[in-house]
Protein backbone atom coordinates (compact mmCIF):
# COMPACT_ATOMS: atom_id res chain seq x y z
CA UNK A 1 0.00 0.00 0.00
CA UNK A 2 2.67 2.54 0.99
CA UNK A 3 4.76 1.84 -2.11
CA UNK A 4 1.73 2.37 -4.35
CA UNK A 5 0.84 5.56 -2.46
CA UNK A 6 4.31 7.02 -3.13
CA UNK A 7 4.56 5.94 -6.78
CA UNK A 8 4.05 8.58 -9.45
CA UNK A 9 1.70 6.37 -11.46
CA UNK A 10 -1.48 6.90 -9.43
CA UNK A 11 -4.01 9.64 -10.21
CA UNK A 12 -3.30 11.67 -7.05
CA UNK A 13 -0.42 14.13 -6.91
CA UNK A 14 2.25 13.64 -4.28
CA UNK A 15 0.72 16.58 -2.38
CA UNK A 16 -2.59 14.72 -1.92
CA UNK A 17 -0.75 11.54 -0.95
CA UNK A 18 1.30 13.39 1.66
CA UNK A 19 -1.84 15.06 3.02
CA UNK A 20 -3.34 11.59 3.52
CA UNK A 21 -0.17 10.44 5.26
CA UNK A 22 -0.14 13.42 7.62
CA UNK A 23 -3.85 12.95 8.38
CA UNK A 24 -3.23 9.27 9.20
CA UNK A 25 -0.32 10.19 11.49
CA UNK A 26 -2.48 12.80 13.21
CA UNK A 27 -5.28 10.31 13.79
CA UNK A 28 -2.83 7.67 15.01
CA UNK A 29 -1.31 9.99 17.59
CA UNK A 30 -4.73 11.24 18.70
CA UNK A 31 -5.92 7.64 19.11
CA UNK A 32 -2.83 6.81 21.19
CA UNK A 33 -3.56 9.76 23.47
CA UNK A 34 -7.18 8.68 23.87
CA UNK A 35 -6.00 5.19 24.82
CA UNK A 36 -3.53 6.62 27.34
CA UNK A 37 -6.29 8.72 28.92
CA UNK A 38 -8.68 5.76 29.00
CA UNK A 39 -5.97 3.64 30.63
CA UNK A 40 -5.53 6.32 33.31
CA UNK A 41 -9.28 6.41 33.97
CA UNK A 42 -9.55 2.60 34.23
CA UNK A 43 -6.48 2.30 36.48
CA UNK A 44 -7.43 5.44 38.43
CA UNK A 45 -3.97 6.73 37.83
CA UNK A 46 -2.89 10.30 37.20
CA UNK A 47 -1.19 10.03 33.82
CA UNK A 48 0.40 13.50 33.83
CA UNK A 49 3.21 12.14 35.99
CA UNK A 50 4.05 9.23 33.67
CA UNK A 51 7.05 10.06 31.45
CA UNK A 52 5.81 8.02 28.47
CA UNK A 53 2.45 9.77 28.66
CA UNK A 54 4.24 13.12 28.63
CA UNK A 55 6.23 12.12 25.53
CA UNK A 56 3.08 11.08 23.66
CA UNK A 57 1.20 14.16 24.82
CA UNK A 58 3.87 16.63 23.73
CA UNK A 59 4.44 14.78 20.45
CA UNK A 60 0.74 14.73 19.64
CA UNK A 61 0.23 18.38 20.59
CA UNK A 62 3.23 19.58 18.60
CA UNK A 63 2.20 17.54 15.58
CA UNK A 64 -1.39 18.82 15.86
CA UNK A 65 -0.13 22.43 15.77
CA UNK A 66 1.26 21.94 12.27
CA UNK A 67 -0.91 19.23 10.71
CA UNK A 68 -3.89 21.42 9.83
CA UNK A 69 -1.82 24.04 8.03
CA UNK A 70 0.30 21.42 6.29
CA UNK A 71 -2.71 19.45 5.05
CA UNK A 72 -4.48 22.62 3.88
CA UNK A 73 -1.39 23.76 1.97
CA UNK A 74 -0.83 20.34 0.41
CA UNK A 75 -4.45 20.02 -0.71
CA UNK A 76 -4.49 23.58 -2.08
CA UNK A 77 -1.39 22.82 -4.15
CA UNK A 78 -3.01 19.58 -5.34
CA UNK A 79 -6.20 21.39 -6.39
CA UNK A 80 -4.29 24.15 -8.20
CA UNK A 81 -2.34 21.56 -10.19
CA UNK A 82 -5.48 19.61 -11.06
CA UNK A 83 -7.26 22.81 -12.15
CA UNK A 84 -4.33 23.58 -14.43
CA UNK A 85 -4.49 20.07 -15.89
CA UNK A 86 -1.10 19.10 -14.49
CA UNK A 87 -0.76 15.54 -13.27
CA UNK A 88 2.26 16.11 -11.05
CA UNK A 89 4.17 18.80 -9.17
CA UNK A 90 7.54 20.20 -10.13
CA UNK A 91 10.64 18.40 -8.86
CA UNK A 92 10.96 21.00 -6.09
CA UNK A 93 7.32 20.52 -5.14
CA UNK A 94 7.64 16.74 -5.20
CA UNK A 95 10.65 16.65 -2.90
CA UNK A 96 9.33 19.40 -0.61
CA UNK A 97 6.22 17.28 0.02
CA UNK A 98 8.38 14.27 0.84
CA UNK A 99 10.70 16.34 3.06
CA UNK A 100 7.71 17.69 4.97
CA UNK A 101 6.28 14.23 5.63
CA UNK A 102 9.55 12.46 6.37
CA UNK A 103 10.67 15.37 8.56
CA UNK A 104 7.42 15.12 10.49
CA UNK A 105 7.86 11.36 10.90
CA UNK A 106 11.47 11.81 12.09
CA UNK A 107 10.36 14.49 14.52
CA UNK A 108 7.57 12.32 15.93
CA UNK A 109 9.84 9.29 16.31
CA UNK A 110 12.64 11.45 17.72
CA UNK A 111 10.29 12.86 20.33
CA UNK A 112 8.90 9.46 21.28
CA UNK A 113 12.39 7.95 21.56
CA UNK A 114 13.68 10.62 23.95
CA UNK A 115 15.40 9.01 26.94
CA UNK A 116 13.88 11.74 29.11
CA UNK A 117 11.91 14.92 28.56
CA UNK A 118 15.02 17.01 29.30
CA UNK A 119 17.14 15.52 26.51
CA UNK A 120 17.14 16.13 22.77
CA UNK A 121 18.08 13.47 20.23
CA UNK A 122 19.77 14.02 16.87
CA UNK A 123 16.86 12.16 15.32
CA UNK A 124 14.45 14.82 16.61
CA UNK A 125 16.71 17.67 15.46
CA UNK A 126 16.98 16.08 12.00
CA UNK A 127 13.19 15.85 11.91
CA UNK A 128 12.75 19.50 12.88
CA UNK A 129 15.21 20.74 10.26
CA UNK A 130 13.79 18.52 7.50
CA UNK A 131 10.21 19.45 8.34
CA UNK A 132 10.94 23.19 8.26
CA UNK A 133 12.96 22.96 5.04
CA UNK A 134 10.13 20.97 3.45
CA UNK A 135 7.59 23.48 4.73
CA UNK A 136 9.57 26.43 3.36
CA UNK A 137 9.99 24.75 -0.03
CA UNK A 138 6.29 23.89 -0.05
CA UNK A 139 5.40 27.53 0.57
CA UNK A 140 7.61 28.37 -2.43
CA UNK A 141 5.69 25.78 -4.46
CA UNK A 142 2.42 27.39 -3.33
CA UNK A 143 3.66 30.80 -4.46
CA UNK A 144 4.49 29.32 -7.88
CA UNK A 145 0.95 27.89 -7.97
CA UNK A 146 -0.46 31.41 -7.92
CA UNK A 147 0.76 31.76 -11.50
CA UNK A 148 -0.88 28.56 -12.70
Amino acid sequence: FSVKLLSRSTTMTIAAKCAIGLAALHMGLATCMSCWRLYGIIKRKKMDDVDTFQKFSRTQLNNAEYTGVHIALLLWIDVRHRQAGKSELSTTGYYSCLALVFGTLHFVLGYLLLPSMKKVTKFKILGVITRYLGYAALIWEAVKCLDI
